[in-house]
Parts: structure tokens; C-alpha cells; sequence
């Protein structure tokens, strides 16, 4: 991926989690994100910040 893009977990009862995808790091089905929260970090796995849940992907495409 070369675009950068939003990896989202939407908690239905209450608040959710957003982190970035960074564009160009990792593997295809390990995308690397950066986040600020309860952990912070700016290049771990998906599963670092998410765990297990669900997570949707929003990529720019400009």
C-alpha cells in the first residue's frame, strides 16, 4: 500500500479505536499502523493496537 488510510473498530457500546495505516511498512496482511492512546507507538502491528477485534479499513485514494 502507498496511501495512507484509517484502521477502525467501532464499539457499539461506546468508545471505539482509531489508528493509521502506514502507507509502505509491513506485509500485505500485516499492515503497520501508529497510534496514541492506552499504548502508544508509531510502527506496531495491527494486532498491537486492535487484538482480535474486527477491524475496517479506510485507504486515500486521491
Amino acid at each position: 500500500m502507498r496511501n495512507p488510510g484509517l484502521a477502525c473498530w467501532k464499539n457499539s457500546n461506546g468508545i471505539g479505536h482509531i489508528a493509521v495505516v502506514r502507507p509502505e511498512k509491513g506485509e500485505p496482511n500485516k499492515p503497520r499502523i501508529a497510534q496514541a492512546g492506552g499504548k502508544n507507538f508509531k510502527n506496531g502491528l495491527v494486532t498491537d493496537g486492535f487484538g482480535t477485534r474486527s477491524v475496517s479499513y479506510f485507504i486515500y485514494k486521491g
